[in-house]
């Protein structure tokens, strides 16, 4: 699971609990004023977050953008770093802008 799909994950559990309605194990929870302060506040900034980008930087040029992975465009044989690995994120060459 990525950054983004904890986060949301996180935030849908919580929204879950602050609605009174059994979360992932079954209990319910009453939510205090607090609580739903608190809520309101992250799902605020989750909101406002900018998202995280992420590329190839193995051949990056000033100025320019990172591309896509091969493997997201199913075509690992145009990389010969991407023909032995099964995710991009297991590529030294992909990383965060």
């Amino acid at each position: 699971m990525d950054n983004k799909d904890s986060e949301i994950a996180r935030l849908t559990e919580a929204l879950t609990v602050l609605a009174g309605l059994p979360d992932k194990n079954g209990h319910t929870h009453l939510s205090s004023l607090h609580d739903v302060g608190h809520m309101q506040a992250f799902a605020l900034a989750a909101l406002q977050a900018k998202p995280e980008r992420w590329g190839c930087h193995i051949d990056l040029e000033p100025g320019r953008e990172p591309d896509k992975c091969v493997l997201e465009l199913e075509s690992p044989e145009d990389c010969i770093y991407a023909r032995r690995l099964k995710s991009k994120t297991d590529c030294e060459y992909w990383k965060k802008y």
